[in-house]
């Protein structure tokens, strides 16, 4: 089986804003970061492409997604304020449906532990491979002012049958957070 080439892997941030624009030291800032990551990894899930990883008993995917949550602290320098780290992972399985197209299935289990069974490969795409965040701090651990933050964002991925190793990075555009006493 040939491997896929990876180097066109990229992530594309969807939004990251501020869910709340301005807070007081003692009170929650909350963010939202979504992004998906597009090309060489997501076109690699495909049927066939999973059903021969299954016969040669590779199984078990796994990414993982790093967030660094960063504030300017000079004209140029950032310092990292919250670091976020996400694993998700997909697991192939033999199922008994005689319904269905494939016998292999796949299911994702989220970085929170749900488990997802997946019938059709733009669902394994979206639930693998899309992210959508909720990212809070408390307004003291940025101190008060205005303040301008970004994420850092990477992800990563081992390699399988169907794919390279790899990684793919990107920064967001930054926002504005007011924090009062």
């Amino acid at each position: 089986m040939q491997k896929e080439i990876t180097a066109d892997t990229r992530i594309e941030i969807i939004r990251f804003k501020p869910l709340t624009i301005g807070a007081k030291l003692d009170e929650p800032v909350r963010l939202h970061l979504s992004y998906r990551v597009l090309g060489g990894l997501r076109e690699a899930f495909t049927q066939s492409n999973i059903d021969e990883a299954y016969k040669l008993h590779d199984v078990d995917f796994r990414i993982t997604s790093t967030i660094n949550l960063r504030k300017r602290v000079a004209s140029i320098a950032y310092r990292e304020v919250k670091r976020l780290k996400m694993v998700r992972k997909a697991i192939f399985y033999w199922s008994r449906d005689r319904g269905s197209s494939s016998r292999i299935k796949v299911m994702v289990v989220d970085e929170y532990g749900n488990p997802n069974i997946i019938d059709m490969c733009e669902q394994l795409h979206t639930s693998l491979l899309d992210y959508s965040l909720p990212i809070s701090l408390m307004g003291n651990e940025l101190g008060e002012g205005e303040h301008t933050l970004k994420c850092d964002v990477n992800v990563k991925w081992g390699a399988h049958t169907f794919i390279q190793r790899g990684e793919a990075r990107t920064t967001t555009q930054p926002i504005k957070v007011l924090i009062n006493r």
